[in-house]
């Protein structure tokens, strides 16, 4: 009987702890299921089961990336202007702009240096597959039909622009 008195208290004061929870700090905590988030000119799911998940996006986070994100790539088309054939060659974002609301977005939120970060993944699938909205789809190579972005939510900034490239 003591024992179980003991490993009773124990388990009670664990779930005391001074730590704040995930709640308390700000970051809401993955749920178990994909949510849609298409609109009229595309469509995308936010994957909060994925293994590098570690906070959901709300809609709101997905409406600030994706408010300025195609004149982030124009911006990037236009520093391109010039270069070598490379995954960021002017031809590449061409390909994108051309066909932006036809990529399928994948969301993630994860944490970096602290902060909130969307990664999003992007790709045209003429596969139909429709795992792209349940999981996380990683691809190699592709060329511009693949690529993927990171953006930090609080400062509004995107980074790691990562483009596939042809094997």
């Amino acid at each position: 009987m003591l024992i179980i008195c003991v490993a009773a208290i124990a388990i009670l004061s664990a779930g005391c702890s001074s730590h704040p929870s995930s709640e308390e700090a700000g970051v809401q905590q993955p749920s178990t299921a994909p949510i849609m988030n298409n609109t009229e000119e595309y469509e995308g799911v936010i994957l909060s089961d994925s293994d590098m998940s570690e906070w959901t996006p709300s809609e709101d986070d997905i409406a600030q990336f994706e408010k300025g994100f195609r004149e982030y790539l124009v911006s990037q088309s236009k520093e391109a202007e010039g270069l070598e054939a490379t995954s960021h060659s002017a031809e590449n974002f061409t390909y994108i702009l051309d066909h932006f609301n036809a990529y399928k977005r994948q969301y993630v939120g994860v944490i970096e240096s602290g902060e909130k970060v969307v990664y999003c993944n992007l790709l045209i699938d003429d596969n139909n597959n429709s795992d792209w909205k349940n999981d996380l789809v990683l691809v190699m190579d592709g060329g511009p039909r693949y690529f993927s972005i990171r953006f930090y939510v609080k400062k509004e900034r995107y980074f790691d622009l990562m483009i596939h490239g042809y094997a």
